[in-house]
């Protein structure tokens, strides 16, 4: 008999494939940029007759790949995928369009819809804000492989202030993907929690700080008051409310987290008369451990015509962070005081760049997997504004206006999603789970020195390393998560019998120390 032992310094998780879908993640390889009503536009190329809906942005081999995402005016042929609006979506583990959420149909990645009547009706026909930007997010489900969650703002009510009708409520669906990549319904939970919600912007996700469950930040409409939900094994629920001093940006169509989850931004552009408008942008320091924001640094662009702030979006390394300004990008640099003085400009609108709606703007886009920022315009238009090196310091970053041209057109459809690969915060009072972050530093010698021995064995193991002599706790289960022998870290120095076991791989788990590292031997 052969017995290969695996030692595990964690605390809680056993379930290591479910707990660190952080590692290695492909949720984000396919997004769909789709036009905003899905109607098509006048085709490039003038023979073609075939209307091109939409592009498929494809990061799977890690460089962008672009194909059509649809195609309409074919005989007998229904559009794939059809977009008014708050289009969330998510890949699969192994990187494939999973699901696709337009604010009443649940699309799997072959074109075939669910219409969820738990936020679609014939009453919600009458108006549009379900269809706002950012209203909903998808997300693995925690600890159980292929269960996804889609989070919708819901319970629409007319907001006389407004003059249109907001969401008071969130609901959820859970499903599952089967293994032929479709979708079934496994749960809907109607109501979350009450609460006056915004119009754009409703939802961002940001995983908390033991690399597993997830924090949903909502702020309250024309307030000081975010409203923080959980989700977590046992699912969504409310979890705590925030002032601040401030009143939040309300009318944001793509608030972002940082990748490293420290940074949270939003965005509001006014008209300020005479055919101008006035910029803002609010950056709040987050906190993934208890969920709350610090007073948000403030940030006002004076009144110009053709602008619009659509978003702030930060690099890879979460040092640099852009203003998406329809005519203009500013670089920011949190390692400088966090002010408009501070702010450079690297970019610009160019009139002499022609596309199908006359110009291509400057809008929201999105960090991709290649560490590019791209950048969509908010009108049917096919270029795409690109910024090659966002982790480079002023003109450095390489924006390029308008340089990449998609197959089909499209704007705003760009999908709500958060960064997953974001991992456990190391060292965090939070970081309760133990799992090990690859992108953390190394621990500390006298943490990590910890051997088993022999291994393979044929029967007694025995250990090494000062934290075994300390005495923690301890336990071993086999593969299957059963639980087979309990005691303490200081028993390895006499050796414990597993001789009585099958052969296979066994954990060993040593808690209270605080130690995330995975030890393979």
């Amino acid at each position: 008999m052969r017995l290969i032992i695996v030692p595990l310094i964690l605390i809680y998780n056993l379930n290591l494939a479910s707990g660190q879908n952080f590692i290695d993640q492909k949720y984000d390889r396919q997004r769909i940029i789709m036009d905003y009503f899905a109607s098509g536009c006048t085709n490039l190329d003038p023979n073609d007759t075939v209307i091109k809906v939409g592009t498929i942005f494809d990061f799977r081999n890690d460089t962008l790949e672009m194909r059509v995402a649809d195609t309409i005016n074919v005989p007998n042929q229904e559009v794939k995928y059809f977009t008014l609006g708050n289009v969330s979506q998510i890949c699969n583990e192994e990187g494939e369009l999973l699901a696709y959420f337009n604010g009443a149909e649940l699309w799997d990645r072959f074109g075939k819809k669910q219409i969820l009547n738990i936020f679609y009706d014939e009453e919600s026909k009458e108006y549009g804000s379900v269809f706002g930007d950012a209203n909903s997010v998808i997300l693995p489900f925690p600890g159980i492989e292929k269960q996804y969650i889609l989070i919708n703002a819901n319970d629409f009510n007319y907001d006389p202030i407004s003059g249109v009708t907001m969401a008071e409520d969130f609901s959820a669906v859970i499903f599952n993907e089967k293994n032929n990549g479709s979708l079934d319904i496994f749960e809907t939970i109607p109501k979350i929690h009450k609460g006056k919600y915004c119009f754009d912007g409703v939802i961002t996700a940001c995983r908390h700080a033991n690399g597993r469950d997830w924090w949903l930040v909502c702020p309250r409409r024309r307030s000081n008051v975010f409203s923080f939900f959980l989700l977590d094994p046992s699912g969504i629920k409310f979890h705590h409310s925030q002032i601040v001093s401030s009143n939040i940006l309300y009318s944001s169509y793509a608030p972002t987290f940082s990748p490293d989850g420290r940074w949270y931004t939003r965005t509001e552009s006014k008209n300020a008369g005479n055919g101008k408008r006035i910029d803002y942008g609010q950056i709040f320091e987050f906190d993934r451990c208890s969920g709350i924001f610090t007073e948000p640094y403030e940030y006002t662009f004076p009144a110009e015509d053709t602008t619009s702030l659509g978003q702030i979006i930060f690099d890879k390394t979460s040092q640099y962070f852009y203003f998406l300004r329809a005519g203009t990008i500013y670089q920011g640099n949190i390692n400088k005081p966090m002010t408009i003085e501070n702010l450079e400009k690297v970019g610009a609108f160019n009139s002499e760049i022609k596309d199908f709606s006359g110009f291509n703007l400057i809008g929201p886009g999105f960090l991709a997997p290649d560490n590019k920022i791209y950048s969509f315009d908010g009108r049917w238009s096919f270029g795409t504004s690109v910024i090659n090196y966002p982790s480079e310091e002023g003109q450095n970053c390489g924006f390029e206006y308008s340089t990449l041209w998609k197959p089909a057109c499209g704007s705003l459809g760009l999908g709500n999603m958060p960064d997953f690969n974001l991992g456990p915060v190391d060292g965090s009072s939070c970081d309760t789970l133990g799992l090990d972050n690859p992108l953390s530093v190394d621990l500390p010698k006298e943490k990590s020195d910890f051997i088993v021995y022999p291994n393979p064995t044929n029967g007694l193991i025995y250990g090494e390393g000062e934290i075994i002599y300390k005495n923690h706790f301890l336990k071993i289960f086999d593969i299957t998560g059963k639980e087979i022998y309990e005691g303490n870290s200081e028993d390895l120095k006499r050796g414990i019998d597993l001789s009585d076991q099958p052969g296979g791989i066994y954990f060993i788990y040593i808690y209270e120390l605080g130690i995330k590292k995975i030890v393979k031997i």
